[in-house]
């Protein structure tokens, strides 16, 4: 069974001829362009379409096409150590999804404007959600947006 094959599981599924799968990976990168032209050529030749971004601190991705060609780009980058663990989210399409495929070596994968940023390295701080609850009055929050909304402006505007 191949690693696609978990997230077939209905017949209506089945019926679809596009795989889409979506997948990131924040880990230290410092040979882009070892990566980017074989990764570009296997796309092409599995015909794969969608945007693969390589940057210092990782890959962050989105591709398109069909069972066996989606496989073939992860098993890929699989087979780096460094992305032995990649797991894509997968949907499905009975549509052309993208128009071409771009492998694009960036500076960043999300713009911050830090220099020398390891997010690998970097955890948000744990926060137990039945110790920090936050009381939220919905008759106020419904109030607020009545009154935006009645005045003529928008919730996205005022709240």
């Amino acid at each position: 069974m191949s690693d696609l094959d978990k997230f077939i599981i209905t017949d209506i599924d089945k019926d679809y001829k596009t795989i889409v799968a979506s997948f990131y990976k924040f880990i230290k990168l410092n040979d882009l362009s070892k990566i980017k032209i074989p990764l570009q050529d296997l796309c092409l030749k599995n015909n794969i379409h969608g945007t693969i971004l390589l940057a210092p601190e990782g890959l962050n991705g989105t591709i398109s096409g069909d069972k066996i060609g989606v496989e073939s780009i992860l098993n890929f980058l699989r087979c780096d150590n460094r992305f032995s663990d990649l797991t894509p989210k997968i949907s499905f399409s009975n549509n052309k999804t993208f128009s071409r495929m771009k492998v694009k070596l960036k500076k960043e994968i999300v713009t911050m404007g830090v220099n020398n940023i390891e997010p690998e390295n970097l955890s948000a701080k744990f926060v137990d959600a039945t110790q920090s609850c936050i009381t939220f009055d919905f008759t106020r929050a419904r109030n607020l947006v009545f009154n935006h909304e009645r005045e003529g402006s928008s919730v996205r505007d005022g709240l």
